[in-house]
């Protein structure tokens, strides 16, 4: 018997039989389970996952970010500041979402390369936050002018490759109570990066005619045709795409090293690898062993060099 009411005992002393009807107690209603809120995990440092699709031809890039924040900075936190270099130029950057925690954000500005969010609540000290946001990259041309009266550029695309550098907004340091993005100015780098882990899922459309990749990190082939290129404790991920490429690669100990270049310098882009393989040996022995798998040796079609983690340029 279901019943929670108290079974009335007979006080005479005769036997008292009572037939009851049998009866089938239903079953309870199935109640739709509430959704429950996984915690994030402890992280000791920052992790990016980009979905990327690139229409190599179009120009266009469209991404589905993640980024998984621990704040490590000690303090509470009711805001976020992040870098959105492509912003810099016109017409480049289309933010078409962005939430934190599975919430939709509206409470955000994006003036210039800095995008501030507010937080619906205070991101606690080790606290963890999920950023995700959707955009579209229309790269801009990467014209090239003379580079002592114009800084070089490497954003964007020219007729042989397209440069994907800084084109992902990150979340910035916080430094002595402040989110550190400074102005760019002429030369040099004015950026500057907490250490972050990486996942870039790449494919291109249409499917034909896809270009050779350079990029930070290591490459593995997917199932469904793309490919995912991981890199762990780096301050930032870049990627240069042609048709043109050319490769050369080689290893020190377990890395691997590689060379992109174009045809009409297949020379230097050897001598190239091979330089870099021997500055690698150095640095192992004056320094310690060098921390990642791979190093992207890319010729680049503009007029300078510029460094980024496991990747560098180099120009003609």
């Amino acid at each position: 018997c279901s019943s929670n009411q108290a079974t009335e005992v007979p006080t005479n002393t005769e036997q008292v039989f009572l037939t009851l009807p049998v009866t089938e107690t239903p079953a309870p209603p199935t109640e739709t389970p509430l959704p429950t809120n996984t915690p994030l995990p402890t992280l000791e440092r920052a992790k990016y996952t980009l979905n990327t699709t690139i229409d190599y031809d179009a120009h266009t890039v469209t991404v589905d970010e993640t980024i998984l924040y621990p704040n490590l900075t000690g303090n509470q936190l009711n805001a976020l500041v992040l870098a959105v270099i492509p912003n810099l130029w016109d017409g480049s950057f289309s933010l078409t979402g962005i939430s934190i925690d599975g919430q939709p954000i509206t409470t955000y500005t994006l003036n210039g390369q800095r995008l501030d969010v507010s937080l619906a609540s205070f991101l606690p000290a080790s606290g963890t936050a999920e950023i995700k946001l959707q955009y579209t990259l229309t790269l801009p041309f990467a014209e090239q002018e003379d580079p002592s009266v114009s800084r070089p550029r490497i954003y964007g695309y020219t007729s042989r490759q397209v440069n994907l550098v800084n084109w992902y907004p990150f979340v910035v340091p916080y430094i002595n109570g402040e989110w550190t993005l400074h102005d760019p100015w002429f030369y040099g780098e004015h950026l500057v990066y907490d250490s972050a882990d990486y996942e870039v899922n790449l494919s291109f459309v249409p499917s034909g005619l896809t270009p050779i990749v350079a990029a930070s990190g290591v490459p593995e082939a997917q199932p469904d045709g793309s490919t995912r290129y991981t890199i762990s404790a780096a301050r930032t991920f870049a990627l240069a795409a042609s048709r043109d490429f050319q490769t050369a690669s080689t290893q020190v100990g377990d890395i691997t090293l590689t060379s992109y270049y174009f045809p009409f310098s297949e020379a230097g882009g050897q001598a190239a690898l091979q330089a870099s393989a021997q500055a690698l040996q150095v640095y192992g022995a004056r320094y310690g062993a060098y921390t990642h798998k791979s190093l992207a040796i890319v010729m680049g079609d503009f007029n300078d060099g510029m460094e980024y983690s496991a990747f560098y340029y180099l120009s003609k």
